[in-house]
């Protein structure tokens, strides 16, 4: 079985979504408003989407076009930086991939997936357009942060290390400061 842009659009307009579709085109645009993630050169918080169907409706691409745009001139720390990011964030997230173009530099967000016999369904489309949106804000600073300092995100694992030497710095400067230097020893 296959999904046509007929039954996406009944799913979007269930959804209250707006959506543009352009006569002939295999591809159907929306816009989803965002708190953090902006595009770059742009106004506005929101997440530009493409939802595109292949091979006779029976692949199906969730696609947040030019998300980041990242030159292949930049040097190569930022660029391991930056690929480091995208990478341990698809890792975290269920769907999400990245994909970069090396060409002119742009970085796409994006979930694929065949139907082959199955239908596709709302629940499954609107997981994909708000988990992509999910993702993108949740990840918006880190990426930021590959991209202008070279910065990569830490693991779980050193978020969990670093928080608990925190707590226990805090628990002995406040045993510092009720007790002063004798209870410090």
């Amino acid at each position: 079985m296959a999904t046509t842009l007929t039954k996406i659009t009944e799913f979007l307009n269930l959804g209250g979504l707006d959506y543009v579709h352009k006569e002939g085109k295999q591809h159907l645009r929306l816009r989803m408003p965002t708190r953090k993630y902006a595009p770059p050169g742009e106004r506005g918080h929101h997440l530009d989407l493409v939802i595109a169907l292949e091979e006779e409706g029976s692949y199906v691409k969730v696609i947040a076009p030019e998300v980041y745009h990242f030159p292949a001139s930049a040097g190569s720390f930022q660029k391991l930086a930056l690929m480091q990011s995208l990478l341990q964030i698809s890792l975290m997230s269920k769907m999400v991939q990245f994909e970069y173009d090396a060409e002119d530099g742009e970085i796409r967000a994006i979930i694929e997936f065949p139907l082959e016999d199955a239908v596709l369904t709302s629940r499954q489309l609107m997981r994909c357009i708000h988990g992509l949106v999910k993702v993108m804000e949740r990840h918006h600073s880190t990426i930021q942060d590959a991209i202008k300092h070279g910065l990569t995100p830490e693991s779980p694992a050193a978020l969990q290390k670093a928080y608990e030497k925190y707590l226990e710095e805090r628990r002995a400067k406040r045993k510092r400061d009720l007790w002063g230097d004798a209870g410090a020893g």
